[in-house]
């Protein structure tokens, strides 16, 4: 259920926000980039529903951590997009400091960005293929099974570290009147995903223990476990930057 709900969101948000500005400034820009980030993560979701729920197997797996690399990169493009968002908000000083040709920059980073993603997507899936043996790529499968998963996880863990302080600065400080429910939310699928991590063994041991009727749920078994509450808490926080990027980029702004 979390990886279909994962879906429904990443697909629907990269569809509205696509179609919603065409503008050529630096809300256009955390457009593209979010939408892309959304559209993976929908995309991630569903390989994630094939390999953890219907069929396992090695290439959803590799599907799953691609997409999921992807979309955090893109995260990490829209988590620096909105500092500068912010910054020129609250300094007149690096407002002047943004001019045309630094939107021109941002937009060339982004084709980097998207060149060396394709790239590493293409070396991440052929190292993948040494595991299911359909490649003569002399690695072993434990180093093949590391890389592939490093690619998502560094960008997942960079995108983090540059998005959650800079969504506490969008509960606080109101961005051109923007509402502070959306990075609320997104903060509380933060939440979901520490609480997770931290307390999934000590809940598992006392529902084992106190509740073992739901161990023999089929329906409730994976509800409490470690996986579930994480993509839960994805999920949470990607509907949170959702109605974050959808406020900020309907309120009517000047071209930067």
């Amino acid at each position: 259920m979390a990886a279909v709900l994962g879906a429904y969101i990443g697909i629907r948000y990269g569809r509205e926000i696509t179609n919603s500005n065409q503008k050529r400034d630096l809300i256009s820009v955390i457009n593209k980039s979010w939408s892309k980030s959304s559209t993976f993560f929908g995309c991630m979701n569903i390989s994630a529903l094939v390999h953890h729920c219907i069929f396992p197997n090695n290439m959803s797996w590799a599907l799953d951590c691609a997409f999921t690399g992807v979309s955090s990169l893109n995260l990490f493009t829209t988590a620096i997009l909105l500092w500068i968002l912010y910054g020129i908000e609250f300094s007149e000083r690096f407002q002047k400091i943004m001019e045309q040709k630094t939107i021109e920059s941002i937009e060339r980073y982004n084709r980097i960005l998207e060149g060396a993603t394709k790239v590493a997507v293409a070396i991440m899936i052929h190292t993948a293929m040494s595991v299911l043996g359909e490649s003569e790529v002399e690695v072993s499968i434990a180093a093949a099974s590391n890389a592939v998963e490093l690619f998502y996880f560094t960008p997942l863990g960079m995108a983090v570290f540059v998005l959650f302080p800079i969504t506490i600065v969008g509960v606080f400080f109101k961005n051109n009147n923007a509402s502070c429910k959306g990075p609320l939310i997104a903060l509380l699928g933060g939440v979901l995903l520490m609480g997770a991590t931290l307390l999934g063994e000590p809940i598992c041991k006392f529902v084992s223990d106190y509740m073992p009727g739901i161990n023999d749920s089929s329906l409730l078994y994976d509800c409490y476990h470690l996986p579930t509450v994480v993509f839960l808490g994805c999920d949470v926080s990607f509907y949170g930057m959702g109605i974050w990027i959808k406020d900020l980029t309907s309120k009517k702004r000047q071209d930067l």
